[in-house]
């Protein structure tokens, strides 16, 4: 998908113009990046990149002087901070520039390539992108991006940590379980994917510890149902998200108790800030790998429809083409 929006809005060179010559290299940032500190961060980035770059400058055989680099940013990162660190992973050859466009203009071109989104869009698009760990809330007007609201401790992995917490519920001697805990992250991931599309799943770890007493192996088994770990979801909402929440929710309305209040709040402050009403508003895409679970297209369907009456203009695509879309 991505590759088909960059062939829509850029010319590519003849090369990159056939499917056969095309490479891609998928890069999965490493857990321990979130609990870096900058400077360190910054350079685990550079590294991964630079592998990335000759990976695919090898697949294909080309030269990094026959490439135009096109990075896809998140909403309000500093662009010279980027700059920094792509020029890093080039090292010598630093001596191209990259042309960026922002996370939630690459999904709308993305969703317009298959016919999602029209091809015209007159009026303002809302791009909610739920990611692993932040979700974050744009409005997007001609390819620029008006105004942007990050949802901290809001994504994927807080279904699986959600999840998590029930298992260590059943059985609390894991918390303090180092070796068992990722094993327990493993099968809550496995978990929060299969409650994709199935209201319930069966959560099965053998061997996870050892009774202390009897000396005998430890086998965890527990049905885990969609509508329990969105219960907790809720709580999480009221517990966690409202009180880190206070510059994201509009001083209008109450202070929200569930999900869909919690849209709601963000995407009237959104609008409230770029002095837009809902009526301008031609369309909501949802996108991200943490928007496959079932709540967060249910809710985003109740917030669409009272703040414009109807569900005209939402835009959610296939579970699998959420993720591909960012």
């Amino acid at each position: 998908v991505g590759q088909g929006a960059l062939e829509q809005y850029f010319e590519l060179p003849p090369l990159l113009q056939h499917e056969s010559s095309i490479s891609t290299s998928s890069i999965q940032l490493p857990y321990s990046l979130y609990n870096t500190n900058a400077d360190a961060a910054k350079t685990m980035v550079s590294t991964i990149i630079q592998s990335a770059l000759v990976h695919v400058l090898d697949q294909t055989n080309t030269q990094l002087g026959q490439v135009r680099p096109v990075l896809c940013t998140s909403p309000g990162l500093d662009e010279s901070t980027i700059t920094t660190i792509f020029d890093d992973s080039l090292g010598a050859d630093a001596t191209i520039s990259p042309t960026y466009i922002p996370e939630p203009v690459a999904a709308i071109w993305g969703a317009q390539q298959v016919q999602l989104l029209p091809d015209l869009l007159e009026r303002h698009v809302v791009v909610v992108d739920v990611g692993a760990h932040v979700t974050s809330i744009s409005l997007v007007q001609r390819n620029v991006v008006l105004q942007s609201l990050p949802l901290p401790k809001f994504g994927g992995e807080t279904f699986v940590h959600e999840i998590i917490q029930l298992i260590v519920d059943k059985m609390p001697s894991l918390a303090h379980d180092a070796h068992a805990l990722p094993r327990v992250y493993q099968a809550a991931q496995a978990a929060a994917a299969e409650l994709n599309t199935q209201t319930r799943t069966t959560i099965n770890i053998p061997y996870i510890g050892m009774n202390v007493k009897t000396k005998e192996p430890l086998h965890l088994t527990m049905e885990v149902s969609r509508s329990v770990v969105q219960q907790a979801l809720q709580n999480h909402v009221q517990r966690v998200l409202v009180p880190n929440a206070s510059h994201q929710l509009s001083p209008h309305l109450p202070p929200p108790t569930d999900l869909s209040r919690l849209w709601t709040s963000v995407l009237t402050c959104l609008l409230e800030n770029s002095n837009v009403t809902p009526m301008q508003v031609s369309h909501l895409l949802v996108v991200g790998g943490g928007a496959k679970q079932a709540i967060v297209s249910d809710s985003l369907t109740s917030t669409w429809t009272l703040l414009t009456g109807n569900t005209h203009g939402l835009c959610i695509p296939q579970l699998g083409m959420r993720s591909e879309l960012v």
